[in-house]
């Protein structure tokens, strides 16, 4: 691959768009969702770690 231009100005970067057929309208936000929920081992009683990590 090689660096051919720079270009900066947003009516150029719009003209190549569409002359490449791609999109020129940004992308709507997507959905939010929640973070991944993972158990605290600290929680567990201890007779319990030690089932889980033997």
């Amino acid at each position: 691959m090689k660096l051919r231009a720079l270009v900066g100005d947003p009516e150029s970067i719009e003209r190549f768009l569409r002359h490449r057929n791609l999109r020129t309208e940004p992308l709507g936000l997507a959905e939010s969702c929640p973070p991944p929920y993972f158990r605290s081992i600290t929680r567990l009683k201890p007779t319990r770690q030690t089932e889980l990590f033997e």
